[in-house]
């Protein structure tokens, strides 16, 4: 599928959104003058900063964003592979691992957005995602810096809004909180009216009952989200974030307007697959595919991506960093707050390095013109809906 055209390196909304926003430094040692953000234009200029006082590792000022009522790092991170056999050969004898890498997250004393969803984990471990969050969470004496977003599946047996505040009570007794940060839908319904409305009504009755702080969708497109922030709205549900997958090589949210309706809606907009699964780390190439599924699908990718890695690579050496925080960056860089997947300790420290450093303006456009060029696109997630 072809990729976008060089006219997306600076789509019209994305230059007028720029334009608006101001300059944040969130670390004393950065090397560039940072890029611009959205900060200012979502919800005014609601950020707090946090400094090293938070935490032994917090080594640098951080500025938080806000999410509904949350005030968050710039930068989380999802759990997908907690629990997935399929793509990840998630074992459960690693788990040690796992926690490690929680430790590892919460540790740095910054309040984290750490994504999960109550469909995480294959087959019989459906839910494991969310069981090993709480675990985790209960026994760390940092694990209340772990802000905890789950996504809710409308499933065929949840047809009314009563049993999607059911699924967010069974996500909060896995998660072992009496209630769950974020709330969210993880797909539309759309394709049964019926239920699409239950899952809505659900969400703004999980904040009525106190079971969610705020709510969230995932995967829903700018006509899609509008419909939902109007009917909370209506009865004074505030719609906080819409969750999306963005990246390099998967902008169709710039495309689409959904950040411009994100940005006047005052929604926060998180990008899912930021690494594009991986593809995206530089690990990997024609010659060197990781296993399974992501191997099939990265063996048609590889070769046509070489020059945006190329360009990756550069900027990384530049700033002494890893090609993984140069793309996450880059979706910061957006007006998005990226969620890269982390499952190692190494996966961890490599997201929390994108909060000491910002990308430049000039990084920007370099990048931009890199991900123009390319001639496919990460495989898009068929639950999306316009």
């Amino acid at each position: 599928m072809a990729c976008c055209s060089t006219q997306l390196s600076a789509p019209a909304g994305v230059r007028r959104r720029q334009q608006r926003l101001r300059c944040v430094v969130v670390s004393s040692t950065a090397f560039e003058p940072p890029a611009l953000t959205r900060r200012a234009a979502l919800l005014g200029a609601g950020a707090a900063v946090l400094g090293a006082t938070r935490g032994a590792s917090a080594v640098s000022e951080v500025q938080l964003l806000s999410l509904g009522d949350l005030r968050v790092a710039p930068v989380g991170v999802g759990t997908w592979a907690w629990g997935n056999k399929l793509l990840y050969g998630y074992d459960p004898r690693n788990d040690g691992q796992l926690r490690e890498t929680f430790n590892t997250l919460v540790g740095r004393g910054v309040p984290l957005l750490m994504d999960t969803a109550d469909s995480y984990g294959t087959g019989a471990l459906s839910g494991r995602s969310e069981q090993l969050l709480g675990e985790f969470a209960a026994a760390s004496p940092a694990g209340s810096n772990a802000v905890i977003a789950t996504k809710l599946a409308p499933f065929p047996s949840r047809l009314t809004a009563a049993s999607f505040v059911d699924a967010a009570r069974a996500s909060a007794s896995r998660l072992r909180r009496q209630c769950i940060d974020v709330g969210q839908a993880h797909w539309s319904a759309s394709y049964l009216p019926l239920q699409e409305e239950a899952l809505i009504r659900g969400l703004g009755d999980m904040v009525d009952a106190g079971v969610v702080r705020c709510v969230g969708v995932s995967n829903y497109g700018p006509k899609a989200l509008r419909r939902v922030h109007a009917t909370l709205a209506a009865r004074g549900v505030r719609l906080a974030s819409a969750q999306v997958q963005y990246s390099l090589l998967s902008r169709e949210p710039e495309r689409s307007g959904l950040m411009e309706t994100c940005d006047e809606l005052g929604v926060r907009l998180l990008a899912y697959s930021p690494l594009a699964l991986g593809l995206l780390t530089g690990r990997y190439d024609e010659n060197n595919l990781p296993p399974g599924p992501r191997g099939l699908l990265f063996r048609s990718q590889a070769r046509e991506v070489s020059a945006l890695l190329g360009t990756l690579r550069e900027v990384a050496a530049q700033r002494g960093a890893t090609s993984s925080q140069v793309a996450v960056n880059w979706c910061r860089a957006r007006g998005t707050l990226p969620i890269p997947g982390v499952h190692t300790p190494q996966q961890a420290a490599d997201a929390l390095g994108c909060l000491d450093w910002t990308l430049s303006t000039a990084e920007v456009a370099a990048l931009d013109r890199a991900s123009a060029a390319c001639k496919v696109q990460a495989t898009q997630n068929i639950f999306s809906v316009a």
